[in-house]
């Protein structure tokens, strides 16, 4: 029996997910297909085809973690059904696995909760054999009685039994990425109330899984792979960009949660060091671990400076410098410690992620955000300012999602029951959040601009943007002129602190201040006409 394994392409990004079941089945000597679709139909011809010739095999598709890909799903499987394929039809992923009652309304046969390989393999063996696979561990599907869930208690394959495959190394062209799966599966040791990791864990039936982690030798070959593909790729796109550089991320995770990955970790870095930045001329090196504060706390100094020295940065979720914040994210943290891991690893080996608006966000705990991101920035650099003004994303199942529910007010609401978009409960935060959404606007909107070009020589804005004095772009970030960045952050910071006070006139003069930055930044960039626009009009076509 054959095996059709479907990656919806987001991004054009391979998911490390599929392309591991594909090579577990391989090495098991199932017959396997794997072919990327595009859940928005219409790129489907390869495809019809290949089901044309295999009316009666599995098909199984692996979602992405995006909620709103839900319809599109959908859309999907009922245009295979509409084909005449009448195989059986299984869905996996994380967002299937939390809710497969979700997914199960579709014309599908199966869910399959949690790791894949052995579940896959143990269905495909039964439906060979013509044998009932209703009661396989680690499947969910419809019955008479409605959803039946089998807990997954087949354990997941270790990387000794999926094979060496450079396949499975992410390779993002968009963004000349490098993205290499480490941990088998993880479960988060954090219990933050808004994660639906832990919902996942529990929903797929797991207990305690062990996690293994790939070793050092085989991490040290598709860092070198990605490498050479980054290479290749500025080859044939961008012979003459004036830096080069790639961007390696080693998802473990935690990296520094045991003993073996402090070791493993240990020796990728002073391999880094000793052998492959001596020989790196031609591309500027980063690469990335994942890191919780608990576990960084008690890393050692001669750890840290040998992760440092071999351009490693530490992707750390700080989520929130606010005391109150981090309570009801049930971090089991404080603003204290978060400030001082990050004065411990230092502005050069810390990358920190921020979740500045939940529903109970206050004014105070906005300015005591970006008072505590500011100051252990310390640099003239660019604030990532998508994430000041989004709200925190809440799924079903969730704590935070419970509690949120009886108590909201105007929000947005996806297929899978995602809440997206919403009004703060505090009067005075949505009313600064609105506020700083209108100021943010134009400016992420010229960065996303210059993101695109700044890069492209050809490109009519490119000389447009060096003429205004923008510094060249780094690899992953966009340079600013910093006199320019500076007064950005001193208007968002009186912002702030003007609506913190919550009296009426200073709504109206925080109103008022972003008013008139908002009018004087259009008329700077209506001041240059680049082929027929204004800087301002090409800024609002590159909104997202």
């Amino acid at each position: 029996m054959k095996a059709i394994l479907l990656n919806p392409v987001k991004e054009r990004t391979h998911s490390p997910g599929v392309l591991q079941l594909y090579l577990y089945l391989k090495n098991n000597g199932v017959e396997v297909e794997y072919a990327d679709v595009n859940l928005d139909a219409g790129h489907c011809a390869a495809l019809k085809r290949l089901l044309k010739h295999h009316p009666g095999d599995i098909l199984w598709l692996g979602l992405p973690s995006d909620f709103l890909a839900h319809n599109r799903t959908a859309r999907f499987v009922n245009t295979v059904r509409g084909w005449g394929y009448t195989g059986h039809i299984s869905l996996g992923g994380e967002f299937p696995t939390m809710y497969p009652e979700r997914y199960l309304d579709m014309p599908i046969d199966s869910v399959v909760l949690g790791r894949g390989e052995p579940v896959v393999a143990e269905l495909l063996r039964r439906l060979d054999a013509g044998q009932d696979w209703r009661t396989i561990p680690g499947l969910a599907f419809r019955n008479g009685s409605g959803i039946q869930r089998n807990p997954n208690t087949l354990l997941a394959p270790s990387w000794d039994q999926i094979p060496e495959n450079m396949d499975l190394v992410n390779f993002d062209d968009t963004a000349r990425d490098i993205h290499i799966q480490s941990a088998g599966f993880a479960s988060c040791p954090n219990r933050c109330t808004w994660c639906p990791d832990r919902i996942a864990f529990t929903a797929a039936g797991y207990r305690r899984v062990p996690v293994a982690f790939k070793p050092a030798a085989r991490v040290k070959k598709e860092i070198l792979y990605g490498i050479e593909r980054t290479r290749q790729w500025y080859a044939e796109h961008l012979p003459d960009a004036e830096e080069k550089a790639v961007s390696i991320y080693v998802h473990d995770c935690d990296a520094f949660s045991t003993p073996e990955l402090l070791e493993r970790n240990a020796e990728i870095a002073r391999w880094v060091s000793a052998e492959l930045l001596p020989n790196l001329s031609d591309l500027s090196l980063y690469w990335f671990l994942w890191g919780t504060v608990r576990s960084l706390l008690p890393l050692s100094q001669e750890h840290l400076e040998l992760l440092i020295a071999s351009h490693c940065t530490i992707l750390v979720g700080i989520e929130s410098f606010s005391d109150s914040q981090l309570r009801r994210f049930g971090k089991g943290t404080t603003r204290a410690q978060n400030l001082a891991i990050c004065e411990k690893l230092g502005l050069d080996g810390t990358g920190i992620l921020m979740i500045f608006l939940d529903p109970w966000t206050t004014a105070q705990e906005m300015l005591d955000n970006w008072t505590g991101y500011m100051s252990v920035l310390r640099c003239p650099k660019p604030v990532d300012l998508k994430q000041v003004d989004k709200c925190l994303e809440l799924l079903p199942g969730t704590p935070m999602y419970k509690r949120f529910l009886p108590v909201a007010r105007r929000y947005k609401q996806s297929k899978v029951g995602a809440i997206y978009q919403y009004d703060l409960l505090d009067p005075n935060a949505n009313r600064l959040k609105q506020i700083l959404s209108q100021f943010v606007h134009y400016w992420t909107s010229l960065r996303e601009a210059q993101q695109k070009v700044c890069e492209d020589k050809q490109h009519p804005l490119y000389a447009a943007f060096r003429a205004r004095g923008f510094s060249k772009c780094t690899f992953c970030e966009i340079g600013w002129h910093k006199q320019t960045d500076q007064r950005f952050k001193r208007v968002f910071m009186r912002i702030l602190e003007l609506g913190v006070q919550a009296e009426g006139k200073w709504w109206r003069a925080a109103e008022e201040l972003a008013r008139q930055e908002i009018l004087a930044l259009k008329q700077d960039l209506e001041a240059h006409i680049v082929e027929g626009k204004t800087l301002f009009e090409w800024a609002m076509e590159y909104q997202r």
